[in-house]
């Protein structure tokens, strides 16, 4: 058996419940069958911008069980469980990418409330550094015209702006 640990980015944050958490309502219990259902018809309930789908290097299951039973002194199923789960989580984060519009909105939202193109652009330029000095790559034209440009549509495409 192998795995493929796979991350996947949207510009609209799928999870409605999240923003009522953020606002400080108590969290809803998850459970595996309900969030791989949840996963899979989302897409379909409405509009998340542009969606990412970023594929990590597989791994043989078995492979790994062996590997983790002779390092880790272990052969206990949930220990090891507990060890896959955090291989694939670490994988699919090593995987994530970072969309324009979420660029766009860190740099709106560590802003002053009134903010030049230009400045926009400097910032973005500084956000760029730093996302790159933490190994992520930047799956858009990094030129701040091309990302802007798209970040902005798509904040206006998930706001439902005119103009």
């Amino acid at each position: 058996v192998l795995i493929c640990p796979l991350s996947l980015t949207y510009d609209k944050v799928p999870e409605e419940s999240l923003t009522l958490e953020l606002q400080g309502a108590n969290k809803t219990a998850e459970n595996v069958l309900s969030a791989l259902w949840h996963s899979l018809t989302f897409p379909f309930r409405q509009h998340y911008g542009s969606i990412r789908v970023n594929f990590s290097e597989p791994f043989s299951l078995s492979e790994f069980v062996d590997q983790v039973s002779v390092v880790k002194r272990t052969d206990d199923v949930f220990q090891l469980a507990t060890f896959l789960g955090d291989h694939v989580l670490h994988a699919a984060m090593e995987t994530s990418s970072i969309s324009e519009t979420c660029l766009l909105a860190v740099l709106l939202l560590s802003t002053d409330i009134r903010i030049t193109l230009t400045e926009l652009e400097r910032r973005g330029r500084e956000w760029e550094t730093v996302i790159k000095r933490l190994n992520k790559e930047l799956p858009f034209d990094t030129a701040p015209e091309g990302y802007l440009k798209v970040g902005l549509q798509g904040l206006r495409d998930l706001l439902n702006w005119e103009n």
